[in-house]
């Protein structure tokens, strides 16, 4: 049997896009909290940070070494129904503009993982091994500076589930999920 190295590319393409996303989205993060600017202002510029950072770049990255990008489906009105019904109800629990960034976490890092790291690890590997690869990635990589434990827990078998519901139901899910998730955490723990 030989080995493919082309698998360590789309590896080492995934590990990079990672760590250009966290830089982008950083200086969001950075702005926001060094100028302690929590208004919707400060909100929106974080959230350009972290769409530019996690979609818009390594889209153009990956378009320009010609990966082909496998969208999940999507379904506008259940999308617009779920933001409107998470958005009501996350509202009830934090401050709208903390809604409103656990909205741009969720959808950022939802496109980022279950549409360009998932077309870049397709390349070489299967589709289960690719949702596996991507959840390690997801769990233990992009959330790096968590603890290992709830990684290990948490994160990485809620990262497969949310491939599955992305790419089995529709991408609107896997973000209403993951952004329910972020404002339960959120409400837990400010």
């Amino acid at each position: 049997m030989r080995l493919d190295y082309r698998i360590f590319d789309s590896l080492a393409l995934s590990i990079a896009l990672i760590a250009i996303a966290s830089i982008i989205s950083g200086l969001g993060f950075i702005f926001r909290y060094a100028l302690l600017d929590y208004s919707f202002v400060g909100i929106i510029i974080e959230g350009f940070c972290l769409i530019s950072g996690f979609i818009l770049i390594p889209l153009i990255i990956v378009r320009l070494l010609e990966i082909k990008v496998q969208y999940p489906k999507l379904s506008k009105e259940s999308a617009i129904v779920l933001f409107l019904i998470i958005l009501v109800a996350s509202s009830l629990m934090l401050q709208i503009n903390e809604a409103i960034h656990s909205f741009f976490i969720a959808m950022s890092e939802e496109i980022f993982f279950r549409v360009i790291i998932f077309s870049v690890l397709l390349r070489y590997f299967s589709r289960n091994q690719t949702i596996v690869i991507g959840s390690l990635l997801f769990g233990f990589l992009l959330h790096l500076n968590g603890d290992f434990f709830v990684n290990a827990v948490i994160k990485f078998p809620a990262s497969v589930l949310l491939y599955y519901l992305a790419h089995f139901y529709g991408i609107q899910y896997s973000i209403g999920v993951h952004w329910f998730y972020n404002v339960l955490v959120s409400t837990l723990f400010i």
